[in-house]
């Protein structure tokens, strides 16, 4: 069988094999010898799909051959595994190495010298190793600050020669990022906050469904705000009107579940004046209408700072 082109399919493929797969020896029991084999591995619920409508049609039309796609039960990946020599050698031969990447992991130079073929592998690797998740501000301990409708690209990769590739390929295509950092996890990051550079990065990329599906949800005008929890860029949106209150009522069931709750878990109906910010909210507006009904009636009291001055004050303006 002759040794497919480079193209455009096949340097998606590459981004993929970038970041999330390998090229890695093992040495079955039955054998004597050791065999190489390719392993692209990713979470069954959000890339089965990506695997079985993309990867696997994709090897087929190149190669004539399928390679195995299974679930992984323990612990809820998806598993592609490729075992046919002249697949390996392929992929081996366009500049891709055996065994860790971390340090060598890079896009070949074949893909990088052409524009399209460049655009193709930086597609593959954000739909593997890239995420869009909404902006936000940590200003406050306790909860990030969302901006509402506005969206971040994101990559974050051990390789620094990687991401500074990865960033010269979006620089190429009129695509403004932010500088490359490293964060504390030894990560080197790459982001595209503004939003006109957001919007050209999906069109011109054209990320997989998964990703256009979350940043449409993020930039649509009817959507109320949802937001990915802090440290979970890929997790399911929330809605940010209910993010808060289901926090507060996860720890009451955590409490009960730790038997420090007697009354039981409670849910999102049940908080109540159970909320410390409703207690304190409720607080606020007693004392601000006590306020303003001393000030109508002529008693120039000092400013009233909590709950039982407020009620003090009043008794004292109706007498």
């Amino acid at each position: 069988m002759e040794q497919p082109q480079l193209d455009e399919p096949l340097a998606e493929f590459v981004g993929v094999m970038i970041g999330d797969g390998c090229i890695s020896r093992y040495k079955p029991k039955a054998l004597t010898h050791e065999k190489v084999v390719i392993v692209i591995t990713g979470d069954w619920e959000t890339d089965a799909n990506y695997y079985k409508s993309f990867l696997q049609p994709t090897l087929q039309e190149k190669f004539g051959i399928p390679g195995n796609i299974y679930h992984r039960k323990d612990n809820d990946t998806v598993c592609y595994w490729i075992t046919k020599g002249i697949v390996i050698s392929w992929f081996m031969n366009l500049g891709l190495h055996v065994g860790p990447k971390i340090d060598r992991v890079s896009i070949p130079d074949a893909v990088m010298h052409e524009t399209g073929l460049a655009t193709a592998c930086v597609r593959g690797i954000f739909n593997t190793d890239g995420c869009v998740y909404r902006r936000y501000s940590k200003q406050y301990k306790s909860h990030t600050r969302p901006y509402l409708n506005h969206a971040v690209v994101e990559f974050k990769i051990r390789s620094e020669r990687l991401i500074r590739q990865i960033k010269d390929v979006l620089t190429a295509l009129d695509i403004k990022t932010t500088v490359v950092s490293k964060n504390k996890i030894n990560a080197w990051v790459v982001r595209i906050t503004s939003q006109p550079d957001v919007t050209k990065f999906m069109d011109i990329i054209k990320p997989r469904a998964y990703h256009l599906e979350r940043y449409k949800l993020i930039v649509s005008k009817e959507n109320k705000g949802p937001v990915a929890q802090p440290g979970r860029a890929n997790a399911p949106l929330v809605p940010a009107s209910t993010y808060r209150t289901q926090n507060v009522a996860e720890r009451g069931n955590k409490q009960a579940v730790a038997g420090s709750n007697p009354v039981g878990p409670i849910s999102v109906k049940q908080l109540g004046d159970s909320n410390p910010r409703v207690r304190a909210q409720r607080c606020l507006e007693t004392s601000l209408a006590a306020r303003m009904r001393v000030r109508i009636r002529g008693n120039p009291v000092g400013p009233i700072k909590n709950c039982v001055r407020a009620r003090k004050a009043s008794a004292t303006a109706a007498n």
